[in-house]
């Protein structure tokens, strides 16, 4: 799904480190296979697995209600549903809309915000539940709330799917986890034939369409997501070539792609400063990896370009900065790994961590108690507790296992977790006094 000039550049980049001319790319088929080398360039087109050869029909909702209503119909003659969310905030809000009414048991959530050894727990139980052997009764008033970690990898399917508005590519890899697989009229699998469950029908709950959309035309209806996809022209891009109401894969991926991506995109007016501040980012970013790349004939040497040694200082990752969380447990005067069912191993705490967004949790707040066991702890970690975040969970009767740390501000936020909603922020608490 990479547009034509992000695939030369790429091509031009490879080239130049060759020392060599690059040739331009010239097929436009999909999907495509590019290979390079110093003999020369071949562009090998691809065959379509042809269970996803096909027409997917789009329907676009701009009321959340409308999409609620989408889902009971589904859920109610039987089938499963996935409704893929751009922010984890936004899943856990549809969660608490769905769960009473349709029972927090037929509820599944999956998204970044799980420790490893649950989060993949948590890919198998899906992939047992919606995956290529899944029945009719194992999938029937199902539901699946997801971030975007379900649009990949993960080898589901479901019946119906419905997505908030993302990008043409997003769009594409998540379209893909519906009607996946060849099954009969209750879902159940079918060894060969065809799909007995209608047209695969692709749900978009996006923004009111607009021809001449102003500068708040996203934000105004997606408050959390408006910075996931910051390129908000991209996003109305791809809802005006959605508004065809289907598209054949793969003959139109090509032209999908282009279309949102291309550099001859026509941006509408009102989303052009939004599109320049989004171009404006990715060149920053791009201007501190050059700043950063590692210069071969220095090597990696310490204080010559960099502290290499330093993520912090060259970060592996541009965008927004997110903190390493290892999540231990205080029980009986010990800190031990969240995700240690049952058994003493040494990727224990590998398995217990979590990604984060720095602006939320950036530094420890510890509990007075657990310091001198976290010190312990850290040291006789492989990098020394240097590049993690230690968030102590104890054991609330009622609540489960809740902790603090701090934002990037300095605030005092309480965090709780379990195995069903993962790793959540509850409040601010106070200012941390200096």
């Amino acid at each position: 799904t990479l547009p034509q000039a992000m695939k030369q550049q790429l091509l031009d980049a490879y080239a130049d480190g060759l020392g060599i001319a690059a040739p331009s790319l010239q097929s436009q088929a999909f999907p495509l296979a590019i290979t390079f080398s110093p003999e020369g360039v071949i562009e090998q087109s691809l065959d379509t697995r042809l269970q996803v050869a096909r027409t997917v029909f789009v329907e676009t909702l701009d009321v959340r209600e409308q999409v609620i209503k989408r889902i009971t119909n589904a859920l109610d003659a039987g089938h499963c549903v996935a409704w893929v969310r751009n922010t984890i905030a936004d899943v856990l809000d549809a969660y608490d809309q769905c769960a009473p009414l349709f029972g927090a048991e037929n509820i599944l959530i999956f998204h970044a915000r799980f420790a490893m050894g649950d989060r993949l727990e948590i890919e198998s139980e899906l992939e047992e539940r919606f995956g290529t052997k899944s029945t009719h009764e194992q999938r029937k008033g199902r539901l699946l709330l997801a971030s975007q970690v379900a649009e990949q990898s993960l080898d589901v399917d479901f019946d119906v799917l419905i997505s908030d508005l993302a990008p043409i590519d997003r769009l594409i890899q998540r379209a893909g986890r519906m009607h996946r697989h060849v099954r009969d009229t209750q879902g159940n699998p079918k060894s060969s034939g065809a799909d007995e469950r209608g047209t695969a029908t692709l749900i978009v709950y996006a923004p009111t369409w607009s021809d001449d959309p102003p500068a708040n035309w996203f934000k105004a209806s997606f408050v959390r997501s408006q910075k996931v996809y910051a390129n908000h022209a991209q996003l109305w891009l791809t809802q005006r070539e959605l508004r065809s109401g289907s598209y054949q894969m793969p003959e139109d991926g090509r032209r999908l792609i282009e279309a949102v991506y291309g550099e001859d995109a026509t941006l509408p007016k009102g989303l052009q400063a939004t599109a320049l501040a989004a171009e404006g980012d990715a060149m920053g970013q791009n201007a501190v990896a050059h700043d950063n790349a590692l210069k071969l004939p220095e090597g990696y040497a310490v204080g010559v370009v960099a502290d290499w040694w330093r993520d912090t200082i060259t970060p592996t990752r541009l965008g927004e900065a997110t903190t390493t969380v290892r999540l231990a447990i205080w029980r009986d005067g010990k800190l031990l790994p969240l995700c240690r069912y049952g058994r003493a191993d040494k990727h224990d705490w590998a398995l217990s961590q979590v990604r984060v967004y720095e602006k939320y949790l950036k530094e420890e707040h510890l509990p007075a108690a657990t310091q001198a066991a976290a010190e312990t702890l850290k040291a006789s970690l492989p990098d020394g507790g240097r590049w993690s975040v230690l968030l102590v969970l104890t054991d609330n009767e009622t609540q489960g296992w809740q902790g603090s740390a701090k934002d990037a501000q300095g605030t005092i936020q309480s965090w709780r977790y379990d195995r069903k909603f993962g790793l959540r922020l509850l409040k601010e608490t106070q200012r941390e006094k200096s």
